[in-house]
């Protein structure tokens, strides 16, 4: 795939900027971590946080002669889930809150079974938790054995012996934790855990014949899919549970076509204003999900949240340069979407006289095809391009193929020649259209299919892909004819 000319994107500076956010101003003096780790002979260890889906390294921290390891800054850290990792690749996490003054003791031997924290008490009632539960997973590893074992020899009542006795401890567990988020409402750990419960779901209608209406329980649970989390609390920002709902919602659970993302995306920036960290972090994730996904149509809403939150001014931690070069980017990207009808194109072929129109074709779909001759992908692609062409040019297909490299004129005539391709194949040897801004051609080969009225009905597509697509489009649009009738 060759370049044309590359765009600074924007996309990287927002993420950037949102990652800068403010400290905590709760205490002035900074942090004061003190570690001692029994049996430990790192000569360093590192502190680190979560934010979205990344980690990120904050402080080092050198073994002292007493066996001592200090994490000190002057600045206090915002609030969140932290670690720290050993040079064994060991880690171990904990909460960091408004008082970052405590110490930290454990044992190589079992980080988790010694840990213990000295002036904590959130980190204190957390590893309490981690150890209780972590000796019930311990007794659920030693029936899963025994169910494993009656499986493999068809033991039916030790089956459900085992089977009962893990389901129990579950049972224990999720009270356990139940408990635990219901007396430490405001521990971080707390709005983790009920963060990432999932949905209770009610019992489902039945259909007519029957059935579960799952369409009802898609409905409900996509209405409630963000009960248990606290938009307004951007310490959820620092754990890896608030992106990771984020993203699978927005994957995952949403209605799949721009148009209905775009009410998505503005539901989920809404819920987002009641903090002004995680308003940042939602409007910056969901331009950077749209401007890089590679399903088609998706580009549609990068534009809407250009055109709403940046354009708007409403990314105001974004600086006036970023704005210009994101604007720069959607509006490149506009004409182009899903829909929109394509400008004519006028330009002649390789003798230079004859010249053909975009607008002159009679066809019902028509392939806009932007190539270089000089580059390698194009040179695999569009010999497959004419393959499709011959195979169904009798079906209403026209290809419209450009050159887009002036300087390569007797390559691209040679390589039409060699490959016998027998589609329409121009160029603009005196540079009169303004395609490559029109079309957004930073790069080859780009393919546009085109309706009967040069609606852009397909893009992002390999000339592998178009077969199957054009095959589904024309079988769309015959059910559709049919459902008129």
């Amino acid at each position: 795939m060759k370049d044309i000319f590359k765009y600074t994107l924007a996309i990287f500076c927002i993420f950037y900027t949102i990652n800068c956010y403010s400290s905590n101003d709760n205490d002035k003096d900074g942090y004061l971590i003190t570690v001692k780790i029994k049996n430990a002979v790192d000569s360093m260890l590192i502190l680190g946080h979560y934010f979205g889906e990344y980690q990120y390294a904050d402080d080092t921290a050198r073994r002292e002669k007493d066996g001592l390891y200090v994490f000190k800054g002057d600045k206090p850290l915002p609030e969140g889930v932290y670690f720290i990792i050993l040079q064994n690749k060991k880690h171990f996490e904990f909460i960091i809150n408004k008082k970052q003054k405590f110490s930290i003791e454990s044992d190589t031997v079992d980080l988790l079974k010694y840990m213990k924290f000295k002036d904590s008490p959130e980190n204190t009632r957390f590893y309490t938790y981690l150890q209780y539960v972590n000796q019930f997973q311990k007794d659920i590893e030693k029936y899963k054995t025994g169910y494993d074992r009656a499986k493999e020899n068809n033991d039916k009542d030790s089956m459900s012996y085992y089977k009962d006795k893990i389901n129990a401890i579950d049972e224990k567990i999720k009270n356990y934790k139940l408990e635990f988020i219901n007396n430490n409402k405001d521990d971080l750990m707390s709005k983790v855990f009920l963060a990432s419960k999932d949905i209770d779901l009610p019992e489902a209608p039945l259909n007519k014949d029957g059935t579960k209406d799952s369409i009802y329980l898609y409905y409900y649970y996509k209405k409630h899919y963000f009960d248990n989390i606290d938009f307004s609390d951007d310490r959820l920002l620092r754990t890896p549970v608030f992106h990771n709902k984020l993203k699978y919602y927005i994957s995952n659970v949403a209605n799949k076509s721009p148009d209905s993302l775009m009410v998505e995306c503005d539901m989920l920036v809404d819920k987002s204003r009641a903090n002004k960290e995680v308003f940042k972090y939602v409007v910056w994730y969901l331009t950077y999900y749209f401007e890089t996904s590679k399903i088609m149509g998706y580009d549609a809403v990068f534009v809407h949240m250009v055109e709403k939150y940046y354009m708007t001014r409403e990314a105001y931690w974004v600086n006036e340069k970023v704005i210009e070069n994101i604007t720069k980017r959607a509006m490149s990207l506009k004409p182009t979407l899903i829909g929109k009808t394509v400008p004519n194109l006028i330009m002649p072929d390789s003798t230079g006289y004859r010249w053909f129109s975009l607008y002159d074709i009679k066809a019902n779909y028509i392939i806009l095809y932007f190539w270089d001759p000089d580059c390698g992908h194009c040179r695999t692609q569009t010999p497959v391009l004419g393959k499709f062409y011959e195979d169904y040019k009798n079906k209403g297909v026209e290809v419209f193929a450009i050159n887009t490299n002036n300087s390569k004129a007797k390559e691209w005539k040679k390589f039409i020649k060699e490959k016998e391709l027998k589609f329409i194949n121009v160029w603009d040897p005196q540079n009169q259209t303004n395609f490559r801004s029109i079309f957004d051609v930073s790069q080859t080969p780009v393919l546009f299919v085109l309706d009967s009225n040069f609606k852009i009905i397909a893009k992002k597509l390999s000339t592998e892909q178009l077969s199957d697509f054009i095959d589904k489009y024309m079988e769309y649009q015959a059910k559709e004819k049919e459902k008129n009738k």
